[in-house]
């Protein structure tokens, strides 16, 4: 199995310093799957030159990539349009609960019908406390 940590260091095999250069050919000396990736990566390296020698690109060719190029953009932070969703979708459940205890019981004193829906934005609301934490943390 390849190792992982010394992919990077056979890639850029030719920019390492003399102390990390010296450390991957230790390496390479032990681990056979390693030399035998630094081997296709050296073909592949010897392959894409032969390949490419002689081509050059005009300044305006360089300058026209360049500003094709999507620039790199900010990672965007998390999104509170889901909490906000869950928090209308509860309290319409919430709503819609009250209005059918008042329907079905209209009899029932006001400070029920008030306390049912409230009970259910409550927990609407811990719910959607409770799921953005969850998703903050991971």
């Amino acid at each position: 199995m390849l190792c992982e940590s010394w992919q990077d260091a056979i890639l850029r095999c030719q920019d390492l310093a003399a102390t990390e250069r010296l450390a991957l050919d230790a390496h390479l000396v032990q681990c056979p799957e390693c030399r035998e990736y630094h081997a296709q990566a050296l073909r592949l390296d010897t392959e894409l030159t032969a390949a490419f020698t002689g081509v050059h690109l005009s300044p305006g060719a360089v300058a026209e990539v360049t500003r094709r190029a999507p620039s790199a953009t900010p990672a965007l932070g998390p999104s509170l349009l889901p909490e906000v969703l869950d928090f209308v979708g509860g309290a319409s459940a919430a709503a819609a609960l009250g209005a059918a205890a008042l329907w079905f019981y209209p009899a029932l004193p006001s400070a029920v019908a008030v306390a049912v829906p409230a009970t259910f934005l409550v927990l609407a609301a811990a719910f959607i406390a409770g799921s953005a934490f969850a998703d903050l943390k991971s």
